[in-house]
């Protein structure tokens, strides 16, 4: 729980040390965010003996002065997000998970999750540049396709009946439908390698890397490529070679 507070904790000190300025980061930094994880690890350690309502009381008197913080600078009219509020939550809930026996089995695993949320935490927070310009170049047409592949993806593909049907039993919707997303997947790999590094070396990366999943995929998935963009007919020759 320590270890998981201070890697967030060190995140938020550094950029309330690179901009004096952003008052929403001087609420907490390297000491504050490992002090409410171990509070989480100790709430949870307790709350066997306790009761799961000491948990409860502990995070909100924990979290009463940052949203006194918020509001008060929300009366201010002063811009500002939510980031810094969450993150003191998180680190309260990881610490609570790195304590709480019996979450994800074994304790190193336990400690593994503890440590993953951690980094997904401080990560996330530390891109925040980065994400919010990956956030600017994406178009809405490019959202509806994310969108339309997902709900293909995750939501319909894995109910499909994992067996043979039709004659001669020789078609498996499943299957079928994992080839579809295997298809699309290696496509948009495609499509954001094109647009990071050009269409030459960028549908090469894309056959290359999809040819260790389904070299099929990838063939199918650069031919129809081809026959929509002749322009990129080569460059989807080499992504097949590869």
């Amino acid at each position: 729980a320590l270890g998981c507070g201070l890697l967030i904790g060190l995140q938020r000190e550094q950029v309330a040390g690179g901009d004096t300025s952003a008052e929403s980061e001087s609420l907490g930094g390297i000491r504050t965010y490992p002090l409410y994880s171990i509070a989480g690890a100790l709430c949870a350690l307790l709350a066997p003996h306790c009761g799961s309502v000491m948990p409860a009381l502990m995070f909100l008197v924990l979290m009463a002065p940052v949203l006194i913080a918020y509001g008060i600078d929300v009366s201010r009219d002063r811009a500002r997000g939510v980031t810094t509020e969450a993150a003191f939550g998180l680190a309260f809930v990881i610490g609570a998970v790195a304590a709480t026996e019996g979450v994800a089995g074994s304790p190193t695993r336990r400690w593994l999750l503890a440590f993953a949320g951690a980094v997904a935490t401080m990560s996330l927070l530390e891109l925040k540049d980065p994400l919010h310009r990956l956030a600017a170049r994406v178009s809405r047409d490019e959202m509806v396709a994310a969108c339309e592949f997902l709900v293909f993806s995750v939501m319909f593909v894995p109910h499909l009946p994992d067996r043979a049907v039709g004659p001669s039993a020789a078609f498996n919707p499943f299957k079928m439908g994992l080839l579809v997303v295997l298809m699309a997947t290696i496509s948009f790999v495609g499509y954001v390698a094109v647009r990071l590094l050009g269409p030459g070396r960028g549908l090469g990366v894309a056959g290359l890397v999809g040819g260790l999943v389904s070299s099929t995929a990838v063939t199918l998935a650069s031919a129809g490529r081809s026959r929509r963009e002749p322009a990129v007919s080569r460059a989807c020759g080499l992504a097949v070679v590869l």
